[in-house]
């Protein structure tokens, strides 16, 4: 017998708490985008607001259309079973049917449609490209993740592309510059992904997904997440000496000792299937990614308005 849903169970199946992931990039571009509107002068950057405001729901939704397609092949090949930590548990108790979550997340995807067809339409055109890539990677990461390019997709979906692309429908015009701004959060995401992935590595051996971590030595995992998470820092020192942004970005240090436990935890994971001891760090890190990102863009607004 079929289980009343009731709202929760409709919003609960989007996991609504993955949103950070897609909210950051989008916030970190509009504080980018304010401090490119008001440096003063006669070549001050427009911006039209309208369609920067509207990327946040497009990548919102896209993300949760997404998330779904990821649950339902997730679940058809093996790979999240009851047993997982963070398996798909709105299908194994029966709330949702498989392709029940299959369609609920085309549909989402699908909705996202007009709304990049407006800010095409209110900007260029020729943006299409960005549009129908994101769309792309999204129903295309269950395979990509499988085939070692998990994190890849992350790190294009959730920063290079919201990045490219918010400026582009804002100003009319490409960026290169937004890219490497966007890059922080871009990889502290990732190591939101790569710290699921460590700690999920035995069942996806089982399921023959081909993960980076399912590839790699518990030392190597280490070290790709150690990296993941004290780069960010350094880009935005980097950012602040060599390229002239507001020294205010360095807010982002008073993150450090959130980065500094999950690192500590990574480190002290133990050499053995299931590595034990990081059950929760995907969850820590993506505290962190948040805080970091809402630090990160409040230093582009704090410089814009101080004038540093």
């Amino acid at each position: 017998m079929e289980k009343r849903r009731t709202l929760k169970n409709w919003i609960i199946a989007t996991r609504p708490w993955a949103l950070p992931a897609s909210v950051m990039p989008i916030l970190i571009m509009w504080a980018y985008l304010y401090c490119q509107s008001h440096g003063g002068g006669e070549d001050t950057t427009p911006i039209n607001w309208l369609n920067a405001l509207l990327c946040l729901p497009l990548l919102s939704i896209v993300h949760s259309g997404g998330n779904m397609v990821s649950d339902y092949f997730d679940f058809t090949w093996g790979v999240d079973t009851k047993a997982c930590s963070n398996g798909v548990t709105w299908i194994h108790d029966g709330t949702f049917r498989p392709k029940e979550i299959l369609r609920y997340g085309l549909v989402l995807v699908a909705l996202a449609v007009p709304i990049g067809v407006f800010l095409l339409y209110n900007s260029s055109w020729s943006g299409w490209w960005i549009g129908l890539a994101g769309v792309l990677l999204a129903l295309v990461y269950p395979w990509m993740k499988s085939h070692h390019l998990g994190d890849i997709n992350i790190l294009v979906s959730f920063a290079l592309l919201p990045a490219l692309g918010t400026f582009f429908v804002a100003v009319g015009a490409y960026d290169p510059q937004s890219l490497l701004m966007i890059l922080p959060i871009g990889l502290l995401t990732v190591s939101i992904l790569h710290a699921n992935n460590t700690r999920d590595v035995k069942t996806d051996l089982q399921a023959g997904l081909g993960t980076i971590t399912t590839s790699v030595s518990l030392m190597n995992a280490k070290a790709i997440y150690t990296f993941e998470i004290f780069a960010p820092y350094a880009l935005a020192l980097l950012y602040v000496v060599l390229l002239g942004q507001p020294w205010t970005l360095l807010a982002v240090v008073l993150t450090l000792p959130l980065a500094l436990r999950n690192v500590r935890t990574m480190i002290q994971a133990e050499d053995d299937l299931p590595y034990r001891g990081i059950q929760r760090l995907d969850q820590t890190t993506a505290q962190l990614q948040m805080i970091f990102g809402l630090l990160y863009a409040l230093g582009f607004f704090l410089g814009s308005w101080l004038g540093v």
